[in-house]
């Protein structure tokens, strides 16, 4: 009762009638949990406010969808598993590419500073043209040398925002006009990452990555 009053006091100092609430690790959720929700849904709708839930949780959710299919408890799975999304991480070099491209162009950093992480970190190689993109392939080739496991779909973001980031802090201290980036610099961040780490624990419980 006190979180939907909390909720419904917020929601009209804005004027809206909406709440979004947004959970992680929704498989760890157990089935009073979802009751629960669903009673703050259904309480929140006949006081006229919409609640919609956005979750992130691992693959096992759709066995547990599978389970609330079998036992008719269709209400909870309209209500927070409409719809499932995969997100598949860096799959491919296409991928690896696009995601450099976006620190190179597409970013901003400082916000409203008109410049782009990569221009942030190295400006002096920036102007002289140094483009992350331009190595996509290098450190494509070094991330999935890192994987040890035959049924792998995708490098994970996490470790792959990591190496980047890693490589845009060796660049910082190298920023020069003629500066060209290394294969060394490159095999050092994502070893940073932990990405063999990662792979290595997955590998040793028999488990692959989706």
């Amino acid at each position: 009762d006190n979180i939907i009053t909390d909720i419904e006091i917020k929601i009209h100092s804005k004027k809206g009638n909406q709440f979004v609430l947004i959970i992680d690790e929704f498989h760890l959720l157990n089935h009073i949990d979802l009751q629960q929700l669903a009673c703050i849904h259904n309480a929140l709708e006949y006081a006229g406010i919409r609640m919609t839930t956005i979750s992130f949780c691992q693959p096992e959710i759709r066995s547990i969808r599978t389970s609330l299919l079998a036992s008719l408890d269709r209400q909870i799975i309209a209500r927070f598993l409409s719809e499932l999304y995969t997100f598949e991480g860096c799959a491919n070099l296409d991928d690896i590419k696009f995601i450099l491209r976006c620190y190179d162009l597409l970013s901003e950093f400082p916000e409203n500073s008109g410049w782009s992480f990569t221009r942030f970190f190295a400006p002096k190689a920036f102007e002289s043209g140094f483009r992350l993109e331009n190595y996509a392939n290098q450190i494509w080739t070094q991330l999935t040398s890192c994987v040890r496991v035959a049924s792998y779909k995708s490098i994970p973001m996490e470790h792959t925002c990591l190496s980047v980031e890693n490589i845009l802090l060796s660049i910082r201290q190298q920023d020069a006009p003629e500066f060209r980036l290394q294969k060394s610099t490159i095999q050092s961040a994502i070893t940073e990452s932990q990405l063999s780490n990662f792979y290595s624990c997955i590998n040793s419980d028999g488990t692959s990555v989706t």
